[in-house]
């Protein structure tokens, strides 16, 4: 029900236009976000994209545990390997709202304050 609420209105329009145009060109839209899975994962069924990465939980006690690492930092390039299977690939555009690993390693790469666009390179 949250997502259906917040998405689209609360989303950064710039961003989902981009998106829309990088599915457009047949590029794979593939999301790692640090939040976890049980909470992004109805996001990605409203917007679709080729697939996501999170952090990875599971229920124990009246909480929620986490199966593994965090999907932070180099992790989520890790993630995104074992998505693509040894398959090579380049990172087109990253974007995030910290600096973190996988800016280093995108073509063109974006930090987020606010839901304003700055170059990071």
């Amino acid at each position: 029900m949250f997502w259906q609420q917040e998405y689209p209105r609360q989303f950064n329009k710039e961003l989902i236009q981009r998106f829309d145009a990088l599915k457009k060109q047949g590029v794979v839209l593939f999301c790692a976000t640090g939040g976890l899975e049980l909470y992004v994962k109805p996001l990605f069924d409203l917007y679709t994209i080729n697939a996501f990465a999170g952090t990875k939980v599971y229920y124990e006690g009246h909480t929620y545990v986490v199966d593994g690492l965090a999907c932070k930092h180099e992790e989520k390039i890790r993630r995104l390997e074992e998505y693509l299977a040894g398959k090579p690939f380049r990172i087109i555009e990253a974007y995030s709202d910290s600096k973190e690993e996988i800016l280093d390693h995108a073509e063109k790469a974006f930090l987020i304050d606010d839901g304003v666009l700055t170059p990071y390179k």
